[in-house]
């Protein structure tokens, strides 16, 4: 009785599995939209390389972490795809990077000491630095795949421009 039980249980459970995976159109959500992208489409995306950093960088106290980005050193771009049709994509991508710093040290008053050897004055030496960084890049994309399992592949031109600048 107990096997009997046992073979029907498994049987059931196994034809009701089978029965969930029978649906009619795999490119639509529960509420009938479409989860792959078409024609006219528009896409927006964001580096992942900073948050990357930053959750590398969480769990560790002793050494600052690479950021994994490609294209630019701090890696904040901004991407936007216009889709031709299901796989065919164009895409345009702007980088922008600023960085400024300053930096203050107190240092021995050189004039101060020339005039009396035995003098502490010192006077505060302050260096500033600014990093900018500008990308923009145009590029095309390639899908292939089935169904929700897709892979992309493409190529782009990018043109960047770079300026830094140091102020004692």
């Amino acid at each position: 009785m107990k096997k009997l039980f046992i073979i029907t249980a498994f049987l059931l459970l196994g034809s009701l599995s089978a029965f969930s995976q029978n649906t009619e159109d795999l490119d639509r959500d529960k509420k009938g939209r479409y989860i792959l992208p078409e024609a006219g489409d528009i896409g927006l995306g964001i580096e992942a390389g900073p948050f990357l950093k930053y959750a590398g960088n969480f769990f560790n106290n002793t050494q600052d972490n690479l950021d994994p980005s490609l294209l630019f050193k701090y890696g904040q771009n901004l991407y936007v795809k216009l889709f031709l049709d299901e796989e065919i994509a164009f895409r345009l991508s702007f980088g922008l990077t600023t960085f400024h710093n300053t930096d203050r040290r107190y240092v021995r008053d050189d004039n101060a000491f020339f005039n009396n050897p035995l003098s502490n004055d010192v006077i505060v030496d302050k260096r500033t630095y600014y990093y900018a960084d500008y990308m923009l890049g145009f590029g095309i994309e390639f899908r292939r795949g089935y169904n929700r399992l897709q892979g992309f592949y493409g190529g782009g031109l990018f043109a960047g421009w770079e300026q830094n600048n140091t102020k004692y």
